[in-house]
């Protein structure tokens, strides 16, 4: 769902990662040259130029993170799957923002180490529960703004709730 707190996660990560001194790369359709994304090294709204950067043979330990991936991705990459399945041999670290998860493949999906999950349907609640074996997913519709549970396939979810750093 819109406005729930993926996108601010998003850049509470990136700015994790530039206090590290480690650049980030943005792929954003739908804003691409505000200043979202401030301390980005290259934001753009061509899903292929960002994959030209980030397997540039001079790329490594990027985080890239990749907006509506539903639009740059969608539920078939193509050689774009190379962001979940090989992105990582390169020592980058992908996010892969989502209104909902059947907007991404499962190969994208599966290939994920950590799942955020923001407020979504009863539905997709329930498609998320089964997914990962977790019936506490199934209040993933009742969350409030700014709350998430955060989990792998090898940890059980855990809630969270985002705070604004000035």
């Amino acid at each position: 769902m819109s406005e729930s707190g993926k996108t601010t996660l998003a850049k509470q990560i990136a700015e994790e990662f530039t206090s590290q001194g480690q650049e980030y790369i943005v792929y954003d359709p739908i804003t691409p040259y505000q200043s979202a994304w401030e301390n980005a090294s290259f934001i753009t709204d061509d899903i292929d130029q960002l994959y030209n950067i980030a397997k540039h043979p001079e790329s490594r330990n990027l985080l890239i993170i990749i907006d509506e991936s539903s639009v740059g991705i969608g539920r078939n990459p193509k050689d774009k799957q190379w962001f979940a399945t090989q992105a990582r041999h390169w020592g980058h670290t992908v996010l892969f923002l989502a209104q909902r998860e059947v907007q991404v493949s499962v190969t994208v999906r599966d290939q994920c180490t950590w799942v955020y999950i923001f407020k979504i349907s009863k539905k997709d609640s329930e498609k998320f529960a089964d997914e990962f074996g977790h019936d506490v997913l199934k209040n993933a519709h009742l969350l409030d703004k700014l709350e998430f549970y955060k989990l792998s396939r090898y940890t059980p979810p855990e809630k969270f709730y985002l705070t604004f750093q000035e």
